[in-house]
């Protein structure tokens, strides 16, 4: 890995730096992403009980219903 004067070139060091950033964006906007769909999930998890009062919902593929 070591070229000429032994050590990394600055063009190297910037290339590096500048994938881990990509890395890092990347990561960043999935962690957002996750966080998104779990505020979702959880939006529809607390509105289930709103649907529940409102009476009986017919589930569809309910084994229990005849």
């Amino acid at each position: 890995m070591c070229r000429g004067s032994g050590g990394w070139s600055l063009g190297m060091a910037i290339q590096e730096l500048t994938r881990w950033r990509r890395v890092a964006k990347s990561l960043k906007e999935a962690t957002f992403h996750s966080q998104v769909l779990q505020m979702n999930a959880d939006q529809e998890v607390t509105e289930v009980p709103a649907e529940i009062s409102k009476g009986p919902v017919p589930h569809i593929g309910d084994p229990h219903e005849g």
